[in-house]
């Protein structure tokens, strides 16, 4: 099932296939242009998308200007969703774009405006984050591997750089906090069972 959905003060709850659920608050703040939503739910079952999990159980887009583009394949993926411009004044929100296949996880988080966010995940119960907080922020992260879970954390403005973590069991937290900070080309990581902390500060 391919659903859109546009602006809408109430949640809304779509079913597809199998087990399927969606629960969405779409709220636009006065004078900004909608929020859209695109979830494909075609290729999966019992597959989920809800809220944070410290915001409730409705996934949200907040504010105005925000795109979210969903694909869940395979069985028992969930994403969990918040996009919020509501506190400042561009007419462009947040961009996300997140697949997951499998029994697979993925939350993204984005607070400010004109942030980007592309993730990918899959393998049997891995998990991937990605959490903006700033404006003009652009993250891409893609995780594959049995177990494996990776996030990618962004204070800042103007911050882009990708993340691609694979190996069974690893768990890589990435973090960059600051202002004008690049990466010139994508972090790699590979490994099997390694916990991998990087943390990247310039202000």
């Amino acid at each position: 099932m391919l659903l859109a959905a546009s602006t809408s003060l109430l949640p809304a709850v779509a079913f597809a296939g199998s087990g399927n659920t969606i629960s969405i608050l779409q709220d636009r703040s006065a004078g900004k242009p909608g929020n859209t939503l695109s979830v494909d739910q075609s290729g999966a079952t019992n597959s989920l998308v809800r809220g944070l999990e410290e915001r409730g159980l409705v996934a949200e887009q907040l504010g105005g200007g925000n795109d979210a583009k969903l694909t869940l394949s395979g069985d028992s993926g969930t994403i969990r969703l918040l996009q919020d411009s509501s506190g400042t004044m561009d007419m462009t929100g947040n961009s996300a774009a997140v697949a997951v296949t499998g029994s697979a996880n993925a939350v993204v988080s984005q607070s400010g405006s004109l942030n980007t966010a592309t993730l990918s995940v899959s393998g049997s119960l891995a998990s991937g984050s990605i959490f903006q907080n700033g404006t003009h922020n652009t993250a891409g992260l893609t995780v594959a591997g049995s177990g494996t879970s990776a996030k990618v954390t962004q204070n800042g403005n103007n911050i882009q750089t990708e993340l691609n973590v694979s190996g069974a069991g690893s768990n890589v937290d990435y973090t960059l906090n600051g202002n004008n900070l690049t990466t010139s080309a994508p972090v790699q990581t590979y490994s099997n069972g390694a916990n991998i902390t990087i943390t990247q500060s310039a202000f």
